[in-house]
């Protein structure tokens, strides 16, 4: 149950009459929007290098980003990033969205298909991925892509691993033109132990833990549809096959 069907669409044996459904659940939003806040902020305050410093013993201040003075752009704007994109503009960040088709959100600049893609990349400065994984958007998250941001510029990617080209990653890190990144999903999962991401000081890692379905929130959703399906009612968030999301 979650928000993502890429997994079932790999699956040979579904049947090509099988209808399937999102799940949309406003839990899931709010979770979801808390742990990129978190990571947002901690990036802007740099709170991974106190860690770092405690461990020395070290006592130095440093400066700091401003949520005023951050650029942030979200990398699809379905349920979940319209959700978060508000949130971040009552907080006072300037937010703008990517995805396949302009979306109409107050304080919010949109762009639209790939002709919309330089000029969304070249004003971010801190760039989250919410995309649906289709085969248009697998290895989105590459160097052609990160050779349009500004210099510093941080990933964020909670959507899917395969978003992600990791050497591309890595290298744009280590070159200077990256800040770093923040990861929650990856290609293979768990992380197997000897990938160079668990060693690297610029890459965050976490569990794909960004936002959990509550089986208790998301059931009566699940019952409902039933009684559609049951009814002949049209189905509650159903997926379209074509685009994959």
């Amino acid at each position: 149950m979650g928000a993502g069907v890429d997994q079932l669409f790999r699956d040979p044996n579904l049947p090509k009459q099988a209808k399937i459904c999102r799940i949309v659940d406003k839990q899931l939003s709010t979770a979801m929007n808390e742990f990129l806040l978190a990571l947002i902020m901690n990036h802007l305050r740099g709170l991974n290098s106190y860690k770092k410093d405690q461990t020395q013993g070290k006592w130095l201040p440093r400066p700091y980003l401003l949520i005023q003075d951050v650029r942030i752009g979200i990398m699809g704007m379905g349920q979940l990033g319209q959700s978060l994109a508000q949130n971040l503009i009552a907080l006072g960040f300037k937010v703008s969205g990517w995805s396949n088709s302009k979306k109409n959100i107050p304080g919010v600049k949109s762009y639209a298909g790939s002709t919309d893609l330089p000029g969304f990349l070249n004003q971010t400065d801190i760039l989250i991925c919410l995309l649906p994984l289709t085969n248009k958007t697998r290895g989105m998250l590459n160097k052609k892509t990160f050779v349009q941001l500004p210099k510093n510029a941080f990933i964020i990617n909670v959507a899917r691993g395969d978003h992600l080209v990791e050497g591309d990653l890595i290298e744009f890190i280590d070159t200077g033109h990256l800040s770093g990144a923040a990861l929650d999903v990856f290609s293979k999962e768990p992380l197997p132990q000897e990938h160079p991401f668990w060693g690297h000081p610029k890459i965050h890692i976490t569990p794909h833990i960004a936002s959990i379905t509550n089986p208790e929130s998301v059931a009566p959703q699940i019952l409902e549809n039933l009684r559609r399906m049951k009814g002949g009612l049209p189905l509650l968030n159903e997926v379209s096959r074509e685009k994959g999301y």
